[in-house]
């Protein structure tokens, strides 16, 4: 994560995380590329988010 005032490395970051979401494999289950070695996503996110729109863990 980019720190102190680094607005565009932050933007760039962000969008990578976005563009990430896009990564599945149907036919494993699997999102390569959104964690490990080069993702943007930690291997222990977690996710959290609104209820009635559903949960996920991991």
């Amino acid at each position: 994560m980019p720190n102190g005032d680094h607005g565009a490395q932050s933007l760039d970051l962000v969008e990578a995380m976005l563009g990430d979401l896009h990564i599945y494999d149907p036919a494993t289950g699997g999102s390569n590329g959104q964690t490990g070695k080069g993702g943007n996503w930690a291997e222990d996110m977690l996710w959290y988010g609104p209820c009635g729109i559903g949960s996920n863990y991991r």
